[in-house]
């Protein structure tokens, strides 16, 4: 009897595991993430004194290795495991050396800055009862933005300057009146700049939507360049920019 119960014990804890698996992972998979990546770092990274945390990502059904630096925040990437413990992706390169960790900090005071611009809206006698949603972010070279590369780590830089070159902002308004004239969307462009330019939070590209009554799109103009917004014809560029 006490061999029967011992083997369904043994066949219970088996068919754990099993049905586990695929959300948590399982202990031997995880040894040998844990012994393949202490390997790895010691031959890459030793001299970063680094300190590690493994996860289990079940959407994808691999081992994540969580690196960071206790005395240098922006110094974390990541190593990605499958469940034979075979290393898939060394993230060092796009988080590190590519710019993206100090890329997301600064887009995250970039934000904080412009929310507090938006706040201040409801004051300007243009957008004053009418609907402004603004989003603000940081774009990379490959979109035309800022050159990740040249960013160092725990560096701090001017958030004006770093709008300059890589700050996109988002805009949709919907007027009280509902006019969606591009006439209108110009004004609102421009006023938006103005607004920008005296809170000295510079931006490189906007995206404007003209919202109507009945909640659509009338038009929306993407990727306007900052230097062009100041022109006397900025209606008819919407117009013929306006999708």
């Amino acid at each position: 009897m006490k061999k029967l119960f011992n083997k369904f014990s043994i066949l219970g804890i088996i068919v754990i595991l099993v049905i586990l698996n695929p959300w948590v992972g399982n202990p031997i998979s995880k040894c040998l993430v844990y012994v393949n990546s202490n390997k790895y770092i010691a031959e890459n990274y030793d001299e970063l004194n680094l300190e590690k945390k493994i996860g289990f990502d079940f959407k994808t059904t691999q081992y994540y290795v969580r690196l960071t630096s206790p005395t240098i925040p922006d110094l974390y990437f990541y190593l990605t495991y499958n469940m034979n413990g075979t290393l898939q992706r060394d993230s060092y390169e796009s988080y590190i050396l590519q710019g993206r960790n100090v890329l997301y900090r600064l887009e995250q005071v970039y934000r904080q800055e412009m929310d507090i611009i938006v706040e201040n809206l409801t004051e300007n006698p243009l957008f004053k009862d009418s609907e402004v949603y603004i989003f603000a972010m940081l774009i990379s070279e490959s979109q035309g933005g800022i050159d990740g590369t040249t960013l160092e780590l725990n560096q701090q830089y001017d958030i004006n300057e770093i709008g300059k070159a890589g700050g996109l902002i988002d805009v949709m308004v919907t007027f009280s009146d509902y006019n969606t004239s591009y006439e209108q969307g110009a004004m609102a462009i421009q006023e938006i700049k103005t607004i920008l330019d005296e809170a000295n939070l510079g931006f490189r590209f906007i995206n404007f939507y003209m919202v109507n009554e009945d909640g659509n799109f009338a038009y929306q103009v993407d990727f306007l360049p900052y230097e062009e917004i100041d022109s006397p014809d900025l209606a008819q560029q919407i117009h013929n920019l306006g999708l």
